[in-house]
């Protein structure tokens, strides 16, 4: 029996993101220009139970000449980050733009106001700069409130600021798509 079941992308980026490099503050991928468009306003209510998103990304990532460098993904309902990535495993030292590509899936599997809402993700990254494809453990992230709205943001972290780690989404190199 069919669930009428869709996919619908919801935001693109339409031009390079913002360069996240030189610090150890989780700073956002799609950047705050109105142009971009890629920070989805979430509307109240929009998620049911069992409702799935997905980002897909792409980008270059360059590091320092020496240091252990690693970068760890995560993703944001309004200010609240519902679901962090694993660490990436060392990458290679004196990388420069070298190409990366990923997804992490989002399933909603609670709903409610407060902190009652929660996601459960999980997702890949892959790319040069690493000796094995790097698979995100699955984990619920912190409560959030379904019923408000807010903007889906996706952000990098830097273990080590240095102004040669370098990670940038690439122009069309993210999609968030819903599967409703």
């Amino acid at each position: 029996m069919s669930n009428n079941s869709w996919n619908q992308t919801l935001a693109t980026l339409k031009i390079a993101g913002p360069q996240v490099t030189n610090t150890t503050a989780a700073t956002s991928l799609l950047g705050t220009a109105a142009s971009q468009d890629a920070r989805f306003n979430l509307p109240s209510n929009f998620l049911n139970l069992g409702s799935k998103l997905r980002m897909r990304f792409a980008g270059a990532i360059s590091t320092a000449s020496s240091g252990t460098n690693t970068v760890q993904l995560s993703v944001q309902f309004g200010t609240t980050t519902v679901y962090t990535g694993t660490v990436t495993p060392t990458l290679t030292t004196g990388m420069s733009s070298v190409a990366f590509r990923g997804a992490i899936d989002l399933t909603c599997t609670a709903v409610g106001g407060a902190t009652n809402a929660l996601i459960y993700g999980n997702g890949e990254m892959l790319g040069a700069g690493m000796a094995t494809p790097l698979v995100f453990a699955a984990a619920v992230g912190s409560g959030f409130d379904s019923t408000a709205s807010g903007f889906i943001d996706f952000f990098a972290t830097w273990n080590t600021a240095s102004a040669s780690n370098i990670v940038q989404l690439a122009a069309g190199g993210y999609e968030l798509i819903s599967s409703n």
